[in-house]
């Protein structure tokens, strides 16, 4: 019999849905705004998609306990208690995210004001911060198969678990 806490797999492909989904809004505003190639309109547009990435996973999550994806795929956030998630918990949640897309924008916005030479010096670092998400979703995943509940370091971080909806009464 499958445990109501067994949802690695599905966290897995419920992340793989939601970027894909954030992926599509990104093309979309892409048609939208129009593309340029000064380094003033490149920042506003990665601030506009790393502010949509993490609202749209925050406000999913504190506000219904899942994202498009999560749905999709039966699962849903709660507290550790298995209460319902609380906005800060939610928050918690992408506190990753927001510290790394932070540090992105901090040094992207002070290269833009600098010569040309200064995003040099600091293209290893932009470099581990591009590739720091794509790393930590996998943490995460990894994480989620060395406990009982399959909790992820962010559902340690913010005190929640994810469920099988299989198993949670109706509300």
């Amino acid at each position: 019999m499958m445990s109501k806490y067994q949802t690695t797999s599905r966290r897995f492909w419920a992340g793989f849905i939601d970027a894909l989904f954030i992926s599509l809004v990104f093309v979309g505003f892409r048609y939208i705004v129009p593309k340029t190639d000064t380094s003033y309109e490149t920042l506003l547009w990665i601030v506009v998609c790393n502010l949509f990435a993490v609202s749209y996973h925050v406000f999913s999550v504190g506000f219904y306990g899942q994202t498009i994806g999560k749905r999709l795929f039966k699962i849903k956030v709660f507290d550790v208690s298995e209460g319902k998630v609380t906005f800060t918990q939610a928050c918690w949640r992408e506190v990753f995210y927001i510290i790394t897309n932070l540090i992105y924008f901090v040094f992207n916005l002070y290269s833009s004001f600098h010569d040309a030479n200064i995003r040099t010096d600091f293209s290893l670092l932009l470099q581990i911060l591009e590739n720091a998400n794509l790393l930590w979703f996998f943490v995460e995943i990894v994480s989620c198969l060395t406990n009982e509940k399959r909790r992820a370091i962010h559902d340690f971080i913010a005190g929640t678990v994810v469920i099988n909806t299989d198993f949670v009464e109706s509300e």
